[in-house]
């Protein structure tokens, strides 16, 4: 009696970079692999999947990518924003690339055009800018024009981002000398910084930036230490303890890099798929560290707010 012959499934790699360590299972990555596996790469069955994490650190960056490179996956996801999708960039113009959340991807030279990427490289955007704007009037509605705030990133920060933040602020019309100050020294410095920044009684606008969500846990750690009302990038900071997020809504962006990463394995090119801007964006409120602070929330942001922790 002859049986007939299964066809053997095709098997997958898929190769990751992050910037920052691994995840929790419920958080963006979760989301990614998840969209995957809805839309039928599932790890395990017929996806392999190989990992490769920085945790924080730049410099490991590009040996990691080229690690990754020398497996042959057949597509690369890069998650960590601009700084990451350089390293991969540089380690291989051939093999499929999809990148998360980075800003001005023509400007920065990663890609030739929005809508037509041109190369190996496609993926997602964001407007950097004008989301920290909203995130400093959000936080001045709560603390008040009195009180001046301190602009936190663990990488350098560029005149070209200073002038027009510091513009933003001065449009919401501080009172009795308030003023933003900018606080940049790298994650060795990070206790410094933040003591420093409660010591003057500032309020925390936190950059967005790829090393600041890496560094997510430890920076919602001194920010409750040291009780400093803060607003930050990604709902996990408000998860952890600060005060407000008000972000991209970045579990969409992954699920769009899923997307991508899907297009590709069927047969869809890089250079084809047109790089997709951030279009949601989440506004959350702690209410229990509101109390904790003393500080009242003014009931037009809790009606204006996507979620409230308490």
């Amino acid at each position: 009696m002859l049986f007939p012959v299964r066809a053997q499934q095709k098997s997958y790699r898929l190769a990751v970079l992050e910037l920052g360590e691994p995840s929790a299972p419920s958080g963006e990555m979760g989301a990614f692999m998840g969209e995957l596996a809805r839309l039928g790469f599932v790890e395990g069955s017929n996806l392999v999947v190989e990992r490769r994490y920085a945790k924080s650190d730049v410099a490991q960056l590009e040996p990691l990518a080229a690690e990754l490179v020398a497996l042959g996956p057949d597509v690369i996801f890069s998650a960590g924003g601009t700084i990451t999708v350089r390293a991969v960039k540089k380690a291989t113009q051939t093999i499929p690339v999809v990148f998360d959340a980075a800003f001005d991807p023509v400007g920065r030279g990663l890609v030739a055009d929005l809508a037509r990427p041109g190369g190996n490289l496609t993926g997602t955007a964001m407007f950097v800018i004008t989301i920290e704007h909203k995130r400093i009037q959000l936080l001045s509605e709560v603390v008040g024009r009195a009180t001046s705030m301190g602009y936190l990133d663990l990488q350098k920060i560029r005149d070209e981002r200073r002038h027009p933040l510091e513009e933003t602020f001065a449009s919401l019309g501080p009172q009795g000398g308030a003023r933003l100050e900018f606080f940049d020294a790298g994650l060795k410095a990070l206790p410094a910084m933040i003591e420093d920044i409660a010591r003057r009684k500032l309020a925390l606008v936190v950059a967005t930036s790829p090393l600041t969500s890496a560094n997510q846990e430890r920076i919602c750690e001194l920010v409750v230490k040291h009780r400093l009302p803060g607003i930050a990038d990604g709902r996990r900071f408000a998860e952890n303890g600060m005060l407000l997020t008000y972000s991209t809504d970045f579990v969409e962006l992954y699920k769009r890099g899923a997307d991508y990463v899907t297009r590709i394995l069927r047969g869809a090119k890089p250079a084809d798929l047109p790089i997709e801007h951030a279009s949601r964006y989440e506004f959350v409120v702690n209410l229990k560290t509101a109390k904790t602070l003393g500080i009242r929330i003014p009931q037009s942001l809790l009606v204006f707010a996507d979620s409230v922790i308490s």
